[in-house]
């Protein structure tokens, strides 16, 4: 590879990342609509991967920030920036050489296929650059480290690329039933997941990639990291298997505390139910749709005489809402102190004043400290601070449950919500351990981490943020959630994007049955579209807003285009299923099957 391919490299990045989210491969335009060929989705993923590894190994500081976009900006305009000894051009083939390879074993299916990847690969890019990518003067939500760690952003992008390589087309659930030699290779768990790790990772082992390898993973520490978190991102994208689905919800409640839904449709779930007499019709629009908090607690304080009291009811009985902080077996006597307090049970809904009761619910989240606050309502707008109560600012140590939601989304417009105490230990799963304690998966705190080398430099100007503190336990469910929207991010998109990727979904479904390796798909495909949006794919959205990491309004944007999807979906998704059966037939003919 000639050496002066770095600026094509570069300047393909910059114009794929430039692309909006919902139009993702869309278009005319050859710089950024769907690859037609192999070569070409190669040289794509090849940039963006490319510019992964410059963020890895460039001292920390180099760039105000490690988005894609900044990066590619920063080396365009002034190629010191650009690590240009390290990443010769034998590292640049042997890159592209190992993306080449992993595209070509995707397999000639309608879904399945090297195009999939692709636009797996580059929403996950976008996503990583919507939360990296920082204008000067914005405040940046916390990402609990993802922000400033490198390696896991490459490790992100690498797992995109080959999460479904040599995918059949087969459902897992089909080979297990055949006793497919992959099925039995892996014991019937996560089959096509499993394989895809084995054929990524012995493929990047192989000698021809050795100069590649050293220069991404100088430390044998670096490259544990990387695949221990690699194989958690592409097993994670297995979203039929039962026992993934358990674990992903294992881990996200135990790092974040809280349910899929939003606070605020909580809230206003029950605002629309607790109102007693009539209430006059408000019309809804989608605008409309995710109320900010700020204009939920204005709502909270002004209708106090809602009901709130059966609020706190329903909350007592939701099982999927955390009272309590994280917990741990190394926690100091304070945090056991805290503990105790914070999971203080809430009085009977009976024997609460109505106009009261979501102000005690809050109030039985504080530590002893802020529980003495009186005078006041905590829900007051004349607050100094967003966070605050009785004039004294909140830390996310101090809060649990609903009241740490609602914390954490206020602060990140006033700033980062400063770090919730770090535990010596984290539990990614609660579950019965082995004797050898080797089923539970365990985070451990760490500091930061910044390069290849471990060097930081200040920049030259002074828009650089210092790193985040890394929480490993709530940076691998960030990560693993980004990576689960990409897996399936036409349906985050646009209405285009869905039907599209969904007509091709169906054709592979179709020709599986047709070969006699799986169940029609015909029969309830409209109904069934609908089912998978209502169970899926909006807590997921949502999941993307609820991080945080987005900001309080980008992060949006995923539940809204979901809810377009759906509506439209509702409209035009017969006429678009009998569209689809008559395709599926005239390509894979086969028995005729009735639609619904």
């Amino acid at each position: 590879m000639e050496s002066n391919a770095l600026p094509d490299y570069v300047g393909k990045g910059l114009g794929l990342i430039s692309q909006e989210w919902e139009n993702i491969g869309l278009g005319d335009d050859p710089a950024v609509a769907a690859s037609d060929t192999i070569d070409e989705a190669v040289e794509r993923l090849t940039s963006l991967l490319l510019i992964r590894i410059a963020a890895w190994i460039q001292p920390r500081g180099t760039y105000p920030d490690l988005s894609t976009t900044t990066i590619c900006r920063n080396a365009l305009m002034e190629n010191s920036t650009w690590p240009s000894s390290s990443l010769d051009a034998d590292i640049m083939s042997q890159l592209k050489q190992y993306v080449k390879v992993i595209l070509s074993g995707y397999q000639d299916v309608p879904y399945h296929n090297y195009q999939h990847c692709e636009h797996v690969t580059r929403s996950a890019n976008k996503l990583m650059d919507m939360i990296l990518h920082r204008v000067p003067g914005e405040t940046a939500p916390l990402t609990y480290g993802f922000r400033d760690d490198p390696l896991m952003q490459f490790a992100l992008l690498f797992s995109a690329l080959i999460h479904d390589v040599q995918h059949r087309g087969i459902p897992n659930r089909q080979l297990a039933m055949e006793d497919d030699e992959l099925a039995i290779k892996y014991n019937d768990q996560s089959i096509a997941e499993n394989q895809s790790l084995f054929i990524g990772f012995s493929e990047l082992l192989k000698s021809d990639y050795d100069k590649l390898r050293h220069v991404i993973f100088p430390k044998p520490e670096d490259y544990r990291r990387f695949r221990a978190a690699c194989v958690n991102l592409v097993l994670a994208t297995d979203i039929a298997s039962p026992e993934r689905s358990q674990i992903g919800k294992s881990k996200w409640k135990e790092a974040f505390g809280d349910p899929y839904e939003t606070v605020e449709r909580k809230v206003l779930k029950q605002l629309s139910t607790t109102v007693k007499g009539p209430v006059p019709a408000t019309p809804v629009n989608r605008a409309s749709r995710r109320m900010s908090t700020q204009s939920i607690l204005s709502e909270l304080s002004i209708d106090s005489q809602l009901g709130n009291a059966r609020f706190n009811a329903d909350l007592e009985d939701d099982s999927s809402v955390s009272l309590s902080p994280h917990s741990s077996e190394n926690e100091d006597e304070d945090d056991r102190a805290n503990r105790r307090m914070t999971r203080t049970p809430i009085p009977p809904a009976k024997s609460r004043s109505s106009d009261d009761g979501f102000e005690r619910a809050l109030k039985a989240d504080l530590s002893p400290r802020f529980r003495k606050a009186k005078g006041r309502s905590v829900l007051d707008s004349s607050r100094s601070a967003p966070g605050a109560v009785d004039g004294v600012s909140l830390h996310s140590d101090q809060l649990s449950g609903m009241a740490l939601k609602f914390h954490r989304r206020l602060s990140s417009a006033a700033g980062p919500t400063p770090a919730t105490r770090r535990l010596s230990t984290r539990l990614g799963l609660r579950r019965t351990m082995d004797l050898s304690g080797q089923s539970i998966e365990v985070y451990q705190s760490q500091g930061t981490r910044t390069s290849a080398t471990g060097a930081t430099v200040s920049h030259r100007g002074d828009s650089f943020v210092p790193p985040e503190q890394i929480d490993e336990m709530r940076e691998s469910v960030v990560m693993e959630t980004i990576l689960k929207a990409a897996d399936v991010a036409h349906n985050l998109q646009g209405f285009e994007q869905m039907a599209k990727w969904s007509d091709r979904l169906f054709l592979e479904l179709r020709k599986a049955f047709v070969e006699g390796r799986g169940e029609s798909p015909q029969n309830g495909w409209f109904r069934n579209q609908i089912g998978f949006i209502d169970a899926y794919l909006l807590p997921l959205a949502r999941r993307l807003d609820d991080m945080g990491v987005f900001g309080d309004i980008k992060g949006a944007i995923f539940a809204d285009n979901v809810e377009d999807n759906r509506d439209r979906w509702t409209r035009e998704g017969v006429m678009l299923t009998a569209a689809i059966v008559m395709e599926g037939e005239k390509q894979f003919p086969g028995d005729d099957e009735s639609t619904d």
